[in-house]
């Protein structure tokens, strides 16, 4: 099924002293079309001026002290195609107003399920206070450029840690979101992902070892912290993991009326580069 997305992008030009100055300051906000709600956490180019300025979380952009001038953009943010236009800056001219872009999303994919199978509670280790502790990799398909892995650790059953493990390349940024089950975004995280660690996992401990540049085992490891579900209503969790160009990955979370229990479903083992499959895999933990 192809998804199209719509992003309603409203530019401000603003300038109190325009016609007594070389300089003018724009400011913009975007909008995502569908939901008319603001798309945040994505920049602006502007290109000869080699000026990049994020958009912030409510969706607005603010640059000053622009020269009178013809100028090339770039608005870009994840999960969309980039736009490029050409802005013109007159000295007569106190407001210069463009009403919309359009951004198109980067991928219409299919996904092909190759496997599912569960794993149970056999390899339970219990800590101190009696709190379950579960170490679990997700790792049975064979490498190949760009695949992605996912290493979720749970411990204490209350905060849920993700680790990931890109193989060759690294690709920025990474966006986690949180989701309930009314589909409302809770959480929202865009991180950058460590460029040069060279890690080896360790089944036997499980443990992530930093081994020689010389190996042939490549890998950038993120922890991203994610949120204490212990303290969240009791409800259905969806964890959104995405890359630019993949397809995203699905962490699901029950929370049950046990504070200290939940059941999981775990989907994805590989995200594809566009144009090719993704590798699903679907873990389910019992008690």
């Amino acid at each position: 099924m192809k998804i199209i997305l719509a992003i309603v992008f409203l530019l401000l030009f603003i300038n109190k002293n325009f016609g007594q100055s070389s300089y003018c300051s724009f400011s913009g906000n975007v909008y995502e079309a569908d939901t008319k709600k603001e798309l945040g956490l994505g920049y602006v180019i502007v290109e000869s001026l080699n000026i990049i300025k994020s958009i912030n979380e409510d969706g607005f952009f603010k640059i000053d002290s622009i020269p009178i001038g013809k100028y090339k953009i770039k608005i870009r943010n994840l999960g969309y195609l980039e736009i490029l236009d050409t802005l013109i800056f007159y000295k007569d001219k106190n407001n210069y107003h463009k009403d919309y872009y359009v951004l198109f999303p980067v991928i219409n994919y299919e996904v092909k399920k190759l496997k599912e199978y569960e794993i149970y509670h056999d390899n339970l280790r219990k800590s101190a206070d009696d709190k379950s502790i579960i170490n679990f990799i997700i790792d049975d398909f064979e490498y190949e450029k760009g695949t992605i892995h996912f290493y979720p650790k749970f411990v204490n059953n209350t905060e849920w840690p993700v680790y990931i493990l890109e193989e060759k390349e690294c690709i920025n940024p990474l966006v986690i979101s949180v989701f309930n089950s009314n589909n409302e975004k809770i959480q929202r995280n865009v991180i950058s992902l460590e460029c040069d660690t060279r890690m080896f996992y360790n089944p036997d401990t499980s443990d992530l070892i930093k081994i020689e540049p010389n190996s042939t085992y490549d890998y950038k490891k993120s922890e991203v912290e994610l949120y204490d579900f212990s303290r969240m209503p009791k409800d259905e969790y969806t964890i959104e993991i995405f890359y630019e160009f993949y397809k995203p990955m699905l962490l699901r979370i029950y929370r049950t009326d046990d504070i200290e229990k939940y059941s999981s479903e775990i989907k994805a083992a590989r995200i594809g580069l566009r144009g090719k499959y993704q590798a699903n895999k679907k873990i389910v933990f019992k008690n």
